[in-house]
């Protein structure tokens, strides 16, 4: 068994250090050639070891009325063997670097895919840390269910690069991430005679799927655009309705013959979509419950 510079244990070594050497810095080279890409999606490179990178993804999130740039989720990614082996991925702490469990799930919303939906699993088998279970991480080749998909199935796909595995952890643990929930709870604790009543604070970071939520807002903006339009078609043509028969604004028919409440009324009564974000690195705003769209009009 050979082991890391930090004391982890990669295995026997079965490639020349040589060759994993190469293709390890044309996956380096590769990053600083679309680095400016990366960094505009919040993809850091904490640092390069021997054979083994660490990544933070970096999301902001509205806190405060301001955004905040919170790393969702953090790896270390281990070329050990490569590319006989498949990369190891390890969730570790950003600061510590130690292992620790991620902040978020790794939640995919593509309802077309045949992935699973969330692909990450708490305990692995051989080290009981959560891993990420997708074809292209070694920790899921290793895995005792995952014996009949084998790596070298999937290594002419390129699944193993950095990149390739980057963009997977983006997409489910980084990109979804659209807000934060904040919970304050207050116990009393008794201890003989003293009685105290301690606070506890917790943030949750929120995900959903963005591309959704960018749909909807684009939704509510045209249907509310359409609103606003007819409401000032209804103001035109009461003013030019009063300037042509030489009435007084006193002379405006009644509200119940006017056309324009029935309309009001079928756009109120629309299911409801919520409040979005203008952008994807805005909060997402809860929605609003089942029983207020089904509500008439006239009672909001």
């Amino acid at each position: 068994m050979t082991a890391a510079g930090d004391g982890r244990a990669r295995g026997p070594l079965l490639v020349p250090p040589e060759v994993t050497r190469a293709k390890f810095d044309q996956q380096i080279t590769q990053w600083h050639e679309h680095a400016e890409t990366y960094a505009q999606r919040g993809w850091q490179l904490l640092s390069v070891d021997d054979l083994s990178v660490d990544v933070g993804m970096v999301r902001h999130i509205q806190m405060g009325g301001r955004a905040l740039p919170v790393i969702t989720v953090c790896v270390r990614i281990d070329y050990w063997n490569f590319d006989l082996w498949p990369p190891s991925v390890t969730f570790i702490d950003p600061i510590s670097r130690q292992p620790s469990p991620p902040l978020v799930r790794a939640v995919s919303f593509d309802h077309t895919s045949t992935e699973p939906r969330d692909a990450l699993i708490d305990a692995h088998p051989d080290t009981m840390q959560p891993f990420l279970c997708l074809p292209g991480i070694r920790e899921y080749h290793n895995h005792p269910q995952h014996t009949g998909d084998d790596w070298l199935l999937h290594r002419h796909r390129h699944e193993g690069d950095l990149a390739t595995v980057c963009e997977r952890l983006w997409l489910r643990m980084a990109r979804n991430v659209v807000g934060s929930a904040f919970a304050a709870e207050v116990r009393q604790v008794s201890s003989g005679d003293v009685v105290s009543m301690p606070f506890q604070f917790q943030v949750q970071l929120l995900q959903d799927d963005p591309d959704a939520i960018e749909r909807n807002f684009r939704q509510q903006k045209s249907h509310q655009e359409a609103f606003d339009r007819l409401v000032a078609e209804q103001a035109a043509g009461h003013g030019a309705d009063s300037t042509g028969t030489g009435g007084t604004a006193d002379q405006v028919p009644p509200a119940e013959t006017d056309p324009a409440p029935s309309r009001r009324e079928r756009y109120e009564s629309a299911p409801d979509v919520g409040v979005f974000p203008t952008s994807q690195d805005s909060a997402l705003q809860p929605s609003a419950p089942a029983q207020d769209a089904a509500e008439p009009a006239g009672q909001r």
